[in-house]
């Protein structure tokens, strides 16, 4: 397994562990995806993804990527995925999935605050996602933590958050949520 940067204790969950991937975690995150019903999937690739291997060997192999996972302990099953690549100067764009069974647990929300603290670790000011219009809770998750959503096509949507304000806000949130993290995050 990636090298564990934080572990996390929910109202909703007794505890999951977020992982900082490696090229030793392909196959871990690759029988993530392919676990994944349809609709997720093609709400996270904005389309019928089929070739989970290349896009996971593309991503981790990329020196400008960061991919974190999160695992349920005592099952040590995988149950979100975050991503992001650095695509210019400050910005990166980032997508992330929870499988649908723990959604509304706070598992999102982790993995969203542990790829921005990385990202702002590493130099990026702003995260940029490309979210299909019927996926309203990516775009409810960018409202809430300030993000702007601007239509691109009938069916697209890009969505941005400073990179700063998101850790913030998310901070503020989880100790009004009891959320506790031991943060292993250099």
């Amino acid at each position: 397994m990636g090298r564990k940067i934080i572990e996390a204790t929910t109202p909703y969950l007794e505890r999951v562990d977020f992982f900082l991937a490696g090229e030793e975690d392909f196959r871990l995150i690759v029988d993530f995806y392919r676990g994944l019903d349809k609709e997720t999937v093609f709400l996270r690739f904005l389309h019928a993804l089929k070739n989970f291997e290349e896009h996971v060997k593309r991503i981790l192999l990329n020196p400008n990527s960061y991919v974190i996972y999160a695992v349920i302990p005592s099952s040590g099953e995988v149950v979100g995925v975050a991503e992001a690549v650095k695509i210019e100067e400050g910005v990166a764009e980032a997508a992330l999935v929870v499988k649908r069974e723990y959604r509304k647990r706070g598992i999102g929300g982790i993995l969203l605050y542990s790829l921005a603290r990385i990202l702002r670790n590493n130099g990026v000011e702003k995260i940029r996602g490309y979210i299909h219009v019927f996926n309203d809770v990516a775009k409810i998750f960018l409202k809430k933590y300030n993000g702007v959503l601007e239509e691109i096509s009938e069916d697209t949507i890009v969505g941005s958050l400073n990179v700063d304000n998101t850790v913030r806000i998310m901070r503020e949130e989880f100790v009004e949520k009891d959320v506790f993290l031991k943060e292993k995050i250099n």
